[in-house]
C-alpha cells in the first residue's frame, strides 16, 4: 500500500482501529486523514440536524390521537 491515494481510500473505509493506526503510520497523510474527519463529521451534524427538524414537525396522526385522547368531556 505504497500509492498515498490507495492508503487514503482505505482510510476512508476502515474502522476506527485502523484508521488510527495509517495515521499513525503514515505521518504524510495526516492533514488529509484530519480533513477526512471532518467532512465525516460535518455529515453527522447535518444528518443529526435533520432528525431534529423531522422531530420538531412531529407526526400528524400523533398530535390527531393527542386531542382525541384528550378531548374526553
Amino acid at each position: 500500500m505504497k500509492d498515498p491515494q490507495t492508503i487514503i481510500e482505505a482510510y476512508r473505509r476502515a474502522d476506527d482501529e485502523k484508521r488510527l493506526y495509517l495515521f499513525l503510520e503514515c505521518r504524510s497523510l495526516r492533514h488529509q486523514f484530519v480533513q477526512i474527519e471532518h467532512e465525516a463529521y460535518h455529515e453527522r451534524l447535518q444528518d443529526a440536524s435533520a432528525l431534529d427538524k423531522k422531530r420538531e414537525k412531529g407526526s400528524v396522526w400523533r398530535s390527531l390521537w393527542t386531542r382525541v385522547a384528550f378531548d374526553k368531556s
